[in-house]
């Protein structure tokens, strides 16, 4: 079931209230056999057993402006909103970032241009024959796939193999 940003954020920031066991499986399916980098990707799968740690919104400027005769770009990232920035071509953009943390690791996502879907009870991936509690889908347009499975079972699955 399709669910709007605000649902999605909703349930990230409970999964991370509960220090809830999850499985995050990411991957990028659109693109058919290994290609190299100068031909326009690189097919990847990434997974990650673990918590959500943080859920935080985020803020960038992206400030053009003409030095000596040349283009300058730069972007200011903060966590907290930014303030007005007066000089140049001035491009603003929000979102949010979701930060995982594993005993191997960690890995974050900036959620911004996403679909989300959730799902109750939900399969968990192929390589997992286990249904998951639940399950929320994250489908950015870059065709890039990201699935968090809530579920003790098969985080405990996955820490014994």
């Amino acid at each position: 079931m399709q669910i709007s940003e605000e649902e999605a954020l909703d349930i990230l920031t409970k999964w991370k209230d509960e220090s809830a066991p999850v499985f995050v499986f990411g991957q990028n399916p659109s693109r058919s056999g290994l290609r190299h980098v100068d031909e326009g990707g690189v097919d990847w799968n990434i997974g990650l057993r673990g918590k959500i740690s943080d859920v935080f919104p985020i803020e960038w400027v992206e400030r053009t402006s003409r030095v000596g005769g040349k283009i300058r770009v730069e972007r200011i990232v903060g966590k907290e909103p930014l303030g007005n920035v007066s000089e140049g071509k001035i491009t603003s953009k929000a979102a949010r970032v979701v930060v995982f943390e594993g005993l191997g690791g960690g890995a974050s996502l900036l959620l911004d241009t996403c679909v989300f879907a959730y799902c109750e009870p939900c399969e968990g991936p192929p390589f997992l024959p286990l249904k998951a509690a639940s399950c929320l889908s994250i489908f950015f347009a870059s065709n890039e796939l990201f699935v968090l499975y809530k579920d003790p079972m098969i985080a405990s699955h996955v820490a014994a193999r």
